[in-house]
This record gives structure tokens, C-alpha cells and sequence, in this order.
């Protein structure tokens, strides 16, 4: 391997890493604590519901939660819905990550595009996007196209924001260093700019799936006949409330399984190397 190729993959590792000079807490003892929240939780419930004479229109009973979310996971209409949902969401991420991470690098390569492409980023953050909700629905009709298109963009702004911040913020220095290797253009583009920069970038992706999950959630609550949004808003105008609660309980497996997914895609436990 050549010297400028093994310096640019040292430099990558380096810039790459933020140490946060912290020992990881024990394993035990956030099982411990998570085991203690749960507790906590469906302790308060049941206290609740009885001396706490909760209305069961705000606070159904459990046992009949629990009963609800059985009768439906033996149901293939919970499924269909959650396939319809995740698939949703999926769709609106890729297109957001693909687009964000892109926008996100290309405007960091040069200052005037960055100081051109910053704050339209951070109004498109800032501002509530569920405003121009009702043209997706003009535009691309009450089936899924719709919901993916709000989604994506919802979810493109915090991303390419993160990813425009995270390749300005590559130190100076790797860069310096990595040229007086000798390393090309392309070679500190992306083993030294894009791997640096990809801790934060990776946080900004995390924010995008939290706005894609939230936003498919709420659009399929407000107009479409499929999904567990759907589903949500369903049982709430009949008030049915453990059936609506144990729809709640399967958005978050859903969201759970999501949360993992993106996790193990970034690879947040394994060392981050130059390829």
C-alpha cells in the first residue's frame, strides 16, 4: 500500500474518533435500571387505575390492553398495516439520507456554497413542515406516494444540515497532513473529509429517522385509509381506547426495531476504519 494511502487511512481513523475521556457504564446496571423503569411505569399504572380512580378513557385497563394487542398480533390486519407503515417510512428515509448526505458534502467542499446552503437548511429545520402537508396531498394524491414525499423532506433538512456541519467541522490539520503525503483530491474527499465528518453526520441520520418515523405517523393520522397512523386515528374517533393503546404499543416495536436497525447500520460499537 502507498504512503500517501496508509497516512489518509490513519488520519480518517483519527478524525473520525471523538473521544469522550468517560469509563462505559456496566452492563448490569443498565439492565438494572431499565428493569426498574418498566416497574416503575406499569406500577403507576395499575396504581391508577385503582386507588388513583383514573378514567379509563385516559387510562384504559391493562389487562385489556394486553388482551387487545394479542387478539390483534394473531390478526394479519396489524401486519398489513405495519408493513405498509415501515415500508413508509424506509422509502422516506433512503430518499432523505441519499439527498441529505449528498447536499451535505457537496456544499461543504466549498465556503461560498456552504454560506449560500447553511441557512436555507436551518429555515427548512425550523420550520414546521406539516404546514405544506396538504400540497403533498394535492400533488401526489392520499396514497403512500404522499406520505413518503412529506416524510422525505421532513427528514432531508435535519440531515443535511448535520452532514454540512460535519464535513466544515474535519480539523484543519488532517487535511495539511494528508497533502503533504501526497494524498489526491479524491483521496481526502473521502478517507479523511467523509469519514471525519461522519460521527456527526451519523447523528444528524438519527434525527432524519426520528422526523421520517413521526411524520409518516402523523400524515397517515390525518389522511389515509391504511397504516397504524391510520389505525391510531380509527380507534380514537370510535374510542376504543385499549384498542388504541395497544396500537400505540406496536409503534413503538416498530420505532424499537428501527431505532436498532439504523443503530447497527452506523456501527456505532465498531471502530471506524478507511475503505
Amino acid at each position: 500500500m502507498s504512503a500517501p494511502a496508509v497516512a489518509t487511512q490513519s488520519l480518517s481513523r483519527k478524525a473520525s474518533r471523538n473521544p469522550t475521556g468517560q469509563r462505559p457504564p456496566r452492563r448490569s446496571a443498565v439492565i438494572a435500571l431499565r428493569v426498574g423503569a418498566c416497574v416503575l411505569f406499569f406500577g403507576g399504572w395499575l396504581y391508577l387505575q385503582g386507588p388513583g380512580d383514573m378514567s379509563p378513557v385516559i387510562l384504559p385497563n391493562l389487562e385489556k390492553v394486553f388482551l387487545e394487542l394479542g387478539r390483534f398480533l394473531t390478526t394479519g390486519q396489524v401486519y398489513q398495516a405495519a408493513l405498509v407503515t415501515l415500508g413508509e417510512i424506509l422509502g422516506a428515509l433512503a430518499i432523505a439520507a441519499t439527498l441529505g448526505f449528498a447536499v451535505g458534502f457537496w456544499g461543504a467542499r466549498k465556503n461560498l456554497r456552504s454560506g449560500v446552503l447553511e441557512p436555507l437548511l436551518i429555515w427548512g429545520y425550523l420550520v414546521p413542515t406539516i404546514l405544506f402537508y396538504p400540497l403533498f396531498l394535492l400533488w401526489l394524491g392520499f396514497g403512500t406516494s404522499s406520505k413518503i414525499g412529506y416524510a422525505a423532506v421532513s427528514a432531508f433538512f435535519p440531515i443535511a444540515y448535520n452532514c454540512l456541519r460535519a464535513y466544515q467541522r474535519v480539523e484543519p490539520r488532517y487535511i495539511q497532513v494528508g497533502r503533504a503525503f501526497g494524498a489526491s483530491a479524491r483521496q481526502l474527499d473521502w478517507q479523511i473529509k467523509f469519514r471525519g465528518g461522519l460521527p456527526l453526520a451519523a447523528a444528524g441520520l438519527k434525527l432524519g429517522a426520528a422526523q421520517a418515523i413521526v411524520s409518516v405517523i402523523v400524515a397517515e393520522m390525518l389522511a389515509s385509509s391504511q397504516g397504524l397512523g391510520f389505525l391510531i386515528q380509527l380507534y380514537a374517533q370510535s374510542f376504543r381506547i385499549p384498542s388504541l393503546y395497544a396500537i400505540i404499543v406496536i409503534v413503538l416495536v416498530v420505532v424499537g426495531i428501527l431505532h436498532v436497525a439504523v443503530k447497527l447500520l452506523l456501527r456505532e460499537d465498531a471502530p471506524v476504519e478507511a475503505r
